[in-house]
């Protein structure tokens, strides 16, 4: 039986985790990222022209080199984080162990109308009752309010406000959805919430579509036991190469310029499987249906409506493709952002391609290649604690956690050194957090090509 941590011991990991995780992000502190970001919309220019595939063979040759080395890479950059979260998970489970106050948490409108069921587990979330109940605004168990952004209106949230109550911002939709389709400029929210909550990794708490972790435990907990197996018959059922599944067909610049880019594709000689809203005369998709369809086909296009917005990377991936069962064709956030929540050399990447017609022969030579498109699936055999973001609580869980003072999921925020090192990683700080620029945080960092005007 292990001998309990001290309270000497655990000064000394979180000291080793501060440190660590200052160092291990610092390459993507607000400066350099927006360098970074600023050289991706310099060099990127996308979408590319139609050339002659004459540097075929060599990028070719470039692209399985990286496919074959991104699995290695992947399996490292975690690491030491997951052996930092290590020394730190006693601590957590003797807070969350310990807890005796229940706190509520009221989200003050539904998202488009819709009620969703939510229920935390207490033994990794602390305890936290979720609920649309206004009338509990007044409760002094009430620590949390959350407004999403479709229905929020300042003069429609409380008139009274506690200072012990965290006011938190909720969005799962791009920037552009709310600065081109709905002219939202945010700036009247300077200073009102103290917690953001989006699919940005960089989120005070991070509200992702899904996370690799969390797919791979649900494939393989529906599997036969013997994940090789598994992967064998699902290769084995796919009878036909590419299909693609949209709805949006032009509401923002960026869903106009995939339906450019897949006529291209299709133009350069790749067939193409094209349903969904967009194309009511091709075969359907009946949404009960979509992912039993998707695992037929060897690839699918995860094509989001937005060009490189930041982390903006939706169920389009998480979902159809990898709970589809099919290699995910990527466009749309950088690659960067990819690569820090996908599963390691699971994605095809449109931008590593300089002309379409080399990425048109990389998935034709995919198709006939059984061992290199097998490369694409092999995550699908690793454990979940190998793929990015494993023990990272979200959504609701990590709110009741930031409320019962368990802050240790700032760890993987990009930004930890800058943003939150001074905020105890258990315990409250002495300084709320706020949200000061509403506008410049979700609009701020992103590229011309995501927004370009805010």
């Amino acid at each position: 039986m292990e001998k309990p941590v001290t309270s000497k011991t655990l000064v000394v990991f979180i000291i080793l985790a501060t440190t660590f995780l200052y160092i291990y992000h610092n390459y993507r502190s607000t400066e350099n990222f927006t360098k970074f970001h600023k050289k991706q919309h310099a060099t990127s220019g996308w979408p590319k022209k139609l050339t002659s595939p004459n540097n075929s063979k060599n990028q070719l040759n470039d692209t399985r080199t990286s496919a074959r080395t991104e699995l290695e890479q992947g399996k490292s950059a975690k690491l030491d984080l997951m052996q930092t979260l290590v020394g730190l998970s006693q601590k957590v489970h003797e807070v969350l162990f310990n807890v005796t106050e229940q706190y509520n948490i009221i989200i003050w409108e539904p998202p488009f109308g819709a009620k969703s069921t939510n229920h935390l587990d207490q033994s990794k979330c602390g305890a936290c009752d979720v609920s649309y109940d206004k009338a509990k605004v007044k409760d002094l168990a009430t620590k949390a309010i959350v407004y999403h952004f479709n229905e929020l209106r300042l003069n429609k949230m409380p008139q009274t406000r506690r200072s012990d109550q965290y006011y938190v911002w909720w969005s799962m939709e791009g920037p552009p959805a709310l600065r081109e389709l709905r002219g939202m400029k945010l700036s009247e929210y300077d200073n009102v919430f103290n917690l953001t909550m989006t699919y940005r990794q960089d989120s005070d708490i991070y509200n992702p579509y899904s996370t690799a972790a969390d797919v791979l435990q649900n494939i393989q907990s529906s599997g036969s036991g013997d994940p090789n197996k598994d992967l064998d018959q699902l290769i084995s059922k796919k009878n036909a190469m590419v299909i693609w599944i949209v709805s949006n067909c032009g509401a923002t610049k960026g869903a106009q310029t995939r339906m450019k880019l897949v006529q291209d594709l299709i133009n350069a000689g790749l067939p193409v499987d094209r349903r969904g809203g967009c194309f009511p005369k091709n075969k359907p998709a009946p949404r009960g249906q979509q992912l039993e369809i998707i695992s037929e086909f060897k690839f699918y296009f995860a094509f989001e409506n937005s060009y490189h917005c930041l982390d903006y990377v939706t169920e389009k991936l998480f979902v159809n493709a990898f709970k589809g069962g099919a290699v995910p064709v990527v466009f749309g956030a950088n690659k960067s952002d990819y690569q820090a929540v996908v599963p390691p050399n699971s994605c095809i990447y449109v931008d590593d391609f300089t002309n379409l017609q080399n990425l048109v022969n990389y998935l034709k030579y995919l198709d006939k290649n059984a061992t290199a498109y097998k490369e694409y699936m092999k995550w699908r055999t690793m454990k979940p604690e190998e793929m990015p973001n494993y023990g990272r609580s979200t959504k609701l869980c990590q709110l009741c956690r930031v409320l019962h003072g368990i802050n240790v999921d700032n760890l993987f925020n990009p930004f930890y050194s800058e943003k939150y090192s001074s905020i105890p990683l258990f315990g409250h700080s002495s300084t709320p957090r706020v949200v000061t620029s509403l506008r410049e945080w979700f609009y701020g960092p992103l590229s011309k090509d995501c927004l370009a005007n805010y």
